[in-house]
């Protein structure tokens, strides 16, 4: 089914949690293909793939209260992230609350984070995973631990955020950047070091392997393709097609690995991009509509307090040379989940699945 191929934790939580809710009676939900004649209904409303009818109005039954409660799911989850922005930001600018609720209520109030914060979708709890890891990180950096118990429990949380997405790929290779750095800065014996780092990998191996163990048990194409890319094709394919798959495979060595066509699908720059990425955070269409304000004046306004977020960075760079650590680490954090989107354009070229905002937003929240 749709999105059987993807890691499974947040479909899993929200099935076990909505498992004894009887979905085998009415009222069930009615789409606009099913059956022909409500087609007729894009005639005069907005393209929606759900008709809405008053089986969504309490008291909900069968699988309405099923998808009520997966929502709730959801916002719990990207309500408990906004906390966890508050706590991060309290323990870097210990001494400035109000940067602290300032930073939680920013990422509160974006559009985007409003409405998939509130819908059925595996980026609220990756959000949540990934705000805890950069909690652990942060409290690394402050008090250069070294104690095991820390790095079991970095590597549970990385591995839990790789069963549940895989926008958190690149969170191990930048986890060894952030130990390696606190490694160098406490002046860590080189044992102590490696021991730390093969204490996280490990833990991490372990859970993600959960799933990735089993993909790559059943479905692995070593065979076919060899060592590298036989173990690359089921994690990359996912929901994409071969020539998808090809694509970014044909930089391995070897070349090509199972389709001829490795062309571009768009000759999209990166300027626009940038643009659709941009105004996905702050234009959200619901069923087709666009919100009634002017999107360039929002935009406008969105571009603006940007700029002065980035002036507001570089004048803490410059005045506050005791924050230099924590604009560094989170810069990192940033550019590590922002890599994966830059790398999918690259070798896709296709902008609306490449460019979408809650891709870095929840990854990156806090």
């Amino acid at each position: 089914g749709y999105k059987s191929d993807q890691p499974p934790l947040y479909h899993s939580l929200v099935a076990l949690l909505t498992s004894q809710i009887d979905v085998s009676e009415p009222p069930a939900f009615k789409f606009t293909w099913e059956p022909a004649s409500r087609r007729l209904i894009d005639i005069v409303l907005p393209r929606a793939l759900l008709v809405r009818t008053e089986d969504e109005t309490w008291p909900l039954k069968g699988v309405f209260l099923a998808w009520s409660a997966g929502r709730w799911v959801s916002i719990l989850l990207s309500t408990a992230t906004i906390v966890m922005t508050y706590i991060i930001a309290r323990e870097i600018f210990s001494d400035q609350s109000w940067l602290a609720l300032a930073s939680a209520g920013t990422l509160a109030f974006i559009p985007r984070y409003i409405f998939t914060g509130a819908v059925l979708n595996d980026d609220n709890l990756i959000g949540l995973l990934l705000a805890v890891f950069l909690f652990l990180i942060v409290m690394l950096f402050k008090y250069q631990t070294r104690a095991s118990s820390r790095f079991v429990l970095l590597g549970v949380v990385v591995g839990l955020a790789l069963n549940t997405k895989n926008t958190a790929l690149p969170v191990p290779a930048e986890t060894v950047v952030f130990i390696s750095w606190i490694a160098w800065r406490a002046k860590w014996a080189l044992k102590t070091f490696v021991s730390r780092l093969l204490i996280f990998g490990v833990t991490t191996a372990l859970i993600a392997s959960v799933w990735f163990g089993f993909l790559l048990f059943h479905f692995n194409q070593i065979q076919e393709y060899g060592l590298l890319p036989g173990i690359l094709r089921p994690i990359l394919l996912g929901g994409n097609s071969e020539e998808d798959a090809a694509r970014v495979l044909s930089v391995l060595p070897g070349g090509v690995a199972g389709s001829e066509d490795i062309s571009r699908l768009t000759t999209d720059s990166i300027f626009e991009w940038w643009r659709f990425f941009f105004t996905q955070f702050w234009h959200v269409p619901v069923h087709g509509v666009s919100p009634s304000y002017s999107i360039n004046t929002l935009l406008l306004i969105a571009l603006a307090l940007c700029i002065l977020a980035v002036i507001g960075w570089v004048g803490r760079w410059q005045s506050y040379r005791a924050q230099r650590l924590w604009l560094g680490v989170l810069g990192v954090h940033v550019l590590t989940i922002l890599l994966i989107p830059l790398l999918r354009f690259v070798f896709l070229g296709r902008i609306n699945d490449t460019a979408q905002a809650r891709h870095l937003l929840f990854p990156a929240a806090p």
